[in-house]
């Protein structure tokens, strides 16, 4: 027989007798649970047929209405009471039933004497009667009590009973119990000590180094075959013996070839050294938050004469303090996960303190038994003071290109003011000087001719007009924005088979002068390149006021195009509209979002903050 089913057959023994202690505890707790209710049930009703016996005696000495209210309410709870517990009901009820009819019949004979005394006082009958149901009344009373507290005292005394039986049971399990846990004991210690006392013998022979010990096979008979898992252990073990000496002379040839690895190693080790010294970018490890190897290009670096002046300094000794926090992130996740840490940007202290901006790269290895860290860096100052010039120099250029571009509004609106103030004012005044003279006498063979010249100077007139506002919208200065987009929208749909729908915002935010026409010509081209490009029918132009500045939508159901490609369209220089446009926005400090796809029209978001 197996250890585990020996084991299991003496947990199904106890566990049996133990459901059988719990279920005899489960039983016997309701039963004492049923008598102590039947015998709290039958205390209340004592308490309340008291009262009633006392409404009963004393009927005669108090009010109708108030003895009526009174018997009513303790009858009640009698009878509920009653219902409680069946034995009780069975037992009681006919009883109570009797008390309260003669009880309401007594009532009602007082109810006679109150009312008409004269008549009950000749009627010997109902006198009698009323004598007769109190004697009644008395002995049912003295009856009912007698059975609540005989059944009470029978509730108490079954409770007794059962609390011995339930404790003569339980020792008796609780004994049995014992005596079984005693007698596995037993079996266990018989089948399981003895056999691996005699595996002990065999393990403390191998303590010291005997491999060719072997267990006797009628030793191993006697004491192992006990079970059928220490005879298995012991087949175990000699074969784990023989494994043992093998293993011995596998590992006798692999020390062997361990010291040709250590001596290639050692190689390797020099070699990478020699790598680590000479390398061209600075390198240090770090092993618990402290350089113990620095190369000669990281001494170089820090401006340091030697080894022993970097030798056990603090990485946070070289950061400047601005990413020591960073740095300590870094270090805890690199020791707690292994991951190494992409190429991120810092700066360090010089010793002569000259901060210089390097790139840092940082991999965790394992030194010592326990984690190290190979940091590796590169000095990216002057790339840092080109990128800073170059970023200073594009910035200088956005400034100009918007300059320019308020310069170029400028002289549209100077040129747009002269065509305005002095070629129209002249061609309008020539066609009223006209039209005065063909209304003259005389001259009807020129008055065909004179008409034509009439028909194209009111043709030179619309063309200056529409110059005009073409060059510089007045619309926009003297109106506004909102006004100027409901001109480009009546001029939109007149010109071409759209649709245009705008709505403006609700509160009119202060824009510049400067960004207004920059605002209005963006939009101005974004219509534009809907109506070379899209093949739409329908353009929505939205103003929404934000928190800090204004939102711009301007949606199309045209073909839509990939968003991806339009880098390669700017490449093929046939993208460079959208270009211009986003250049525009972002030189007034906006963004500028396009959201579109084969099929599927055109979305254009501006924000511009104010």
């Amino acid at each position: 027989m197996s250890i585990k089913r020996l084991l299991i057959q003496n947990t199904i023994l106890l566990i049996i007798v133990l459901m059988a202690l719990f279920a005899t505890q489960y039983y016997f707790n309701l039963k004492q649970k049923e008598e102590l209710d039947t015998k709290q049930i039958a205390d209340r009703i004592t308490y309340e047929m008291s009262d009633l016996i006392l409404l009963s005696n004393e009927y005669q000495t108090f009010n109708y209405t108030r003895i009526v209210k009174q018997w009513k309410i303790k009858y009640s709870k009698v009878k509920e009471l009653m219902y409680r517990n069946p034995e009780i009901n069975r037992v009681l009820n006919e009883q109570i039933m009797d008390l309260n009819t003669n009880f309401s019949e007594l009532i009602e004979i007082k109810k006679l004497r109150n009312e008409h005394p004269d008549e009950f006082r000749q009627n010997e009958q109902k006198q009698l009667r009323k004598e007769w149901l109190f004697a009644r009344n008395q002995i049912l009373s003295r009856s009912i009590l007698t059975e609540v507290r005989t059944i009470s005292a029978s509730a108490m005394n079954h409770m007794f009973e059962f609390q011995q039986t339930r404790s003569t049971i339980s020792i008796s399990l609780i004994l049995l119990v014992s005596i079984i846990a005693i007698a596995s004991s037993y079996r266990l210690i018989r089948k399981i000590s003895i056999p691996l006392n005699t595996l002990d013998l065999g393990i403390k022979q191998v303590e010291k180094g005997i491999f060719s010990f072997s267990f006797d096979p009628e030793h191993a008979h006697k004491s192992l075959k006990r079970t059928a898992d220490t005879h298995q252990i012991g087949q175990a073990f000699n074969a784990m013996l023989t494994t043992i000496n093998d293993y011995i002379d596998k590992l006798n040839n692999e020390l062997e070839k361990n010291r040709q690895y250590s001596h290639k190693l050692k190689e390797n080790e020099e070699r990478y050294r020699s790598l680590f010294e000479n390398a061209p970018n600075p390198i240090y490890i770090d092993f618990n938050t402290q350089i113990i190897l620095p190369n000669k290009a990281f001494l170089d670096l820090i401006g340091a004469r030697s080894e022993e002046e970097v030798m056990g300094m603090s990485p946070f000794d070289v950061f400047h303090p601005d990413y020591h926090e960073q740095i300590e992130s870094r270090i805890k996740k690199m020791i707690d996960k292994g991951n190494p840490v992409p190429l991120v940007h810092e700066q360090i202290i010089r010793f002569d303190k000259k901060v210089i901006d390097v790139e840092v790269t940082a991999a965790p290895f394992t030194y010592q038994g326990k984690r190290a860290i190979h940091v590796v860096m590169r000095d990216v100052t002057d790339e840092r003071m080109q990128k800073h010039k170059l970023e200073e120099y594009r910035k200088s250029l956005q400034d100009l290109t918007t300059e320019l571009s308020v310069v170029e509004e400028k002289q549209r609106k100077e040129i747009a003011a002269n065509i305005h103030d002095h070629l129209s004012q002249s061609l309008v005044i020539s066609k009223m000087k006209l039209k005065d003279v063909m209304k003259q006498s005389g001259i009807e063979a020129l008055k065909t001719e004179m008409q034509t010249v009439l028909d194209l100077i009111s043709q030179a007139i619309n063309n200056s007009r529409k110059i005009t506002y073409d060059l510089s919208p007045t619309v926009l200065y003297e109106l506004g924005l909102v006004e100027a987009v409901y001109w480009l929208k009546d001029k939109v749909e007149e010109e071409n088979d759209i649709d245009v729908a705008f709505t403006p915002y609700e509160e009119e935010p202060e824009i510049p002068e400067s960004q207004l026409i920059l605002l209005f010509r963006t939009i101005q081209e974004l219509i534009n390149n809907t109506l070379k490009h899209a093949s739409a029918d329908k353009i929505e132009i939205m103003f929404k006021n934000q928190k800090e500045g204004l939102e711009i939508r301007i949606i199309d159901n045209g073909k839509g195009f990939d968003v991806k490609e339009l880098k390669m369209m700017r490449k093929e220089k046939s993208g460079f509209g959208l270009f211009a446009v986003r250049e525009r926005v972002e030189n007034m400090r906006g963004t500028f979002h396009i959201d579109s796809k084969p099929g599927a029209g055109t979305s254009v978001t501006i924000y511009l903050p104010l």
